[in-house]
């Protein structure tokens, strides 16, 4: 039978952020010669077929008894599971087969050959308490077109336990459910081996993982759909992850060390869904150095999305822990929440000079090769509608994206061309501790706050920079500013210190764009225009003016032709806009003010872009 498997390509760094290079391009190349294998050696006499059912053409009354079968074959072994048994009390392990095994589900009986639906229900419910399927030594193995559930494992993963390697293990088709385990209680893989080179893990088709459990409630365990531990996971195909929950961190999946690229078009665009994580990341967390993470659109009209997930505590769609680096391309965050950090948290407090990172951004310049950007920009690469609220549905501190960091510049979160719109919570983005955050041609919009949008006042390192942005039209504290500051900036060899504002529109009527003690430094403040620059010293560099959007009312945020903001600012074509488009412009029919580039997130010659004409 063929396979296709999507989505397998190599890494890259991004550009402003340094991703260490996951070797994919390694594991496509055993996975891809392991699909060769598997096609060629059922035809010699190495490999054999087995039949598990009842009824004619049958070989196996149980499946354990085709892989103790299997176990003294040379070959990569197939077994066929039929509908004609029922596959109750089941602890399905594979341990000795090194060449390996395939487990086929779907077909109606022992001597038909061709797979239909439904799967073939497997299930461990009234059994021991264990996983459905353990797949331990090195044997790998290849799963398809089974349905598993009742899985209750008080150590390991409910559904399929992952153990050991080296090996690959290809998961296709499957729909897995109401499981529970210590962790991962769907789907658990773990190995010794301190790095994520020698076990790993497919996860395609139309693969379902859904309303399974994570137990554990200690400090090291979570993944309500999925765990991962010294491994490398590839979510691709039609995979989702919907309404897992873990006792813990990670509702729909948890990796500790762990690489993890998706790219999976999963169930109209939502790839992890309602989900809930009782400490935090409710849809996804990731922890420690190998927990490198890749989230990218798959399908150009299917935007993937992180969605209706719930953190008890930080991180309602994503946590990114000590040491982890996460990166986001054109996808959505949407309507999650949390206590802090509804859409995203970001902490590292571990005390050492480690540094975790967040990547958000609207192209897939550095993303997988099957990364693909969005065929309508203004749907994508956005964090918008979370929630940051307390058990009592009162704003909590957050609503974008929570930050907390035990050293200078040890928490980086960079947000470019991203939208960031209809959130809800005591502020936009929260600093705790340290922390740095870099908006870059990003649009802020229609989120409603009580307090400040951006408090940065704090006497630790809390370092904002606001670069091309856009931010208008947000409800906010009375009486508030845009940014409550301190009154240090500079820049430094670590980075930005403080907060800075450049070649950005301000319009909030009401409010101050910033206050702070003391004088500012002008260096930290310029080309911008603003509706009130706050206690800004008077600057020749920056305006008071209405920006003129194109239609504000309906969430077009592009500049008219008489916009005072256009070839405002000195060039800086490192800059980003929020439709990708090329960043300095210069039109000959307008005069520069100082130079050719426009203020905020969009330059002019894209007016009649993303279904604005």
């Amino acid at each position: 039978m063929s396979r296709s498997f999507p989505g397998l390509a190599s890494v890259s760094s991004s550009a402003g952020v340094r991703i260490p290079r996951i070797e994919w391009a390694q594991l496509t190349c055993r996975v891809v010669a392991l699909l060769v294998l598997a096609s060629v050696l059922p035809a010699t006499t190495l490999a054999a077929t087995y039949r598990v059912g009842s009824g004619g053409g049958c070989t196996h009354a149980s499946i354990q008894a085709a892989v103790n079968t299997a176990a003294g074959n040379a070959g990569l072994d197939t077994i066929r599971i039929t509908r004609t048994l029922a596959y109750g009390n089941q602890n399905i392990v594979v341990e000795a087969d090194t060449a390996g095994i395939e487990f086929i589900g779907g077909y109606a009986d022992c001597q038909t050959n061709s797979i239909t639906l439904p799967n073939t229900a497997v299930s461990g419910a009234g059994g021991a308490a264990a996983a459905v399927f353990s797949l331990r030594g090195i044997a790998t193995v290849f799963m398809n077109n089974l349905e598993i559930s009742g899985g209750d494992s008080t150590s390991a993963g409910g559904g399929i336990e992952i153990v050991g390697g080296p090996k690959s293990i290809v998961l296709s088709n499957l729909f897995i459910h109401n499981n529970q385990g210590r962790y991962g209680g769907g789907i658990s893989a773990r190995h010794s081996a301190p790095n994520t080179n020698e076990l790993f893990v497919l996860i395609d088709g139309d693969t379902a993982i859904s309303g399974n459990t994570s137990t554990e409630s200690g400090f090291n365990f979570g993944g309500g759909g999925l765990y991962c531990e010294n491994a490398s996971v590839l979510v691709s195909g039609g995979t989702y992850l919907l309404g897992n929950s873990s006792a813990n961190y990670g509702g729909g999946i948890a990796a500790s060390g762990c690489a993890v690229e998706i790219g999976s078009v999963g169930l109209l665009g939502g790839v992890l869904l309602n989900n809930y994580a009782a400490r935090d990341g409710g849809g996804l967390y990731a922890s420690l150095s190998r927990s490198i993470v890749s989230f990218y659109t798959a399908d150009p009209e299917q935007p993937a999305a992180v969605i209706g997930n719930t953190a008890g505590e930080d991180g309602g769609g994503i946590m990114a822990f000590t040491n982890a680096q996460v990166s986001v391309y054109d996808a959505i965050i949407r309507d999650n929440v949390a206590q802090r950090g509804a859409g995203v948290a970001i902490e590292d407090v571990d005390g050492t000079p480690s540094v975790t990172r967040f990547l958000m951004q609207g192209t897939t310049l550095g993303a997988p090769g099957a990364a693909r950007n969005c065929a309508r920009r203004e749907a994508c690469n956005r964090i918008s509608d979370n929630s940051a609220q307390n058990g009592s549905g009162g704003a909590t501190p957050g609503a974008a994206l929570f930050v907390r960091a035990g050293n200078d510049f040890a928490a980086s979160v960079i947000l470019r061309s991203t939208r960031v719109e209809g959130n809800e919570g005591q502020n936009l983005i929260d600093f705790d501790l340290d922390g740095d955050v870099s908006l870059d041609g990003a649009l802020v919009e229609g989120n409603t706050l009580t307090g400040p949008m951006f408090d940065t006042s704090g006497p630790n390192a809390e370092n904002l920079v606001i670069a091309a942005s856009t931010i208008a039209a947000n409800v906010f504290g009375a009486g508030q500013p845009v940014i409550n500051a301190r009154n240090v900036c500079a820049i430094e060899s670590g980075g930005y210190r403080g907060t800075h504002v450049y070649r950005s529109i301000i319009w909030q009527p009401g409010h101050a764009l910033i206050a702070m003690g003391g004088t500012p430094n002008l260096n930290c403040f310029q080309y911008l225009l603003a509706n009130d620059l706050g206690v800004l010293p008077a600057s020749t560099l920056n305006g008071v003016g209405d920006p003129l959007f194109n239609n504000a009312a309906a969430g077009n945020f592009r500049l008219r032709l008489s916009s005072p903001a256009l070839d405002y600012a000195v060039a800086q074509s490192a800059n980003s806009t929020r439709d990708i488009g090329p960043r300095v412009l210069d039109d000959p029919t307008i005069v520069n003010e100082f130079g050719a580039h426009d203020l905020g997130a969009y330059e002019i010659d894209q007016i009649f872009a993303d279904g604005f004409e």
